[in-house]
């Protein structure tokens, strides 16, 4: 029985751009499919194929790969979910208390 081919999607800042980053085994059919992808992109510094997270489109790239690998994409449910904005969560300074040192 063949192992079952993975591909892990993350969610990730590279060179100041909102991108999604691919991780896979090496495999020469998943790195061909990979390279017909738009948009899609070897970053050396990653050792990872990358797509600006602009141009990604999840349904496109389940499509591309259907049938070849399975595709975990909790990578990009974590990165979905909301976080506060470090502006707005302000603490306000509690008074009458002294600072000893």
């Amino acid at each position: 029985m063949t192992p079952i081919k993975k591909i892990k999607l993350s969610q990730i800042i590279h060179n100041r751009q909102l991108i999604v980053q691919l991780q896979f085994d090496f495999d020469a059919e998943l790195t061909a499919a990979v390279k017909q992808l738009e948009g899609c992109k070897w970053s050396q510094t990653m050792k990872s194929w990358y797509i600006p997270k602009k141009q990604f489109d999840l349904h496109r790239f389940f499509e591309a790969f259907r049938g070849k690998a399975w595709v975990d994409y909790e990578g990009l449910k974590q990165a979905e979910k909301p976080t506060a904005d470090p502006a707005s969560t302000y603490v306000k300074p509690q008074t009458g208390t002294a600072t000893v040192f």
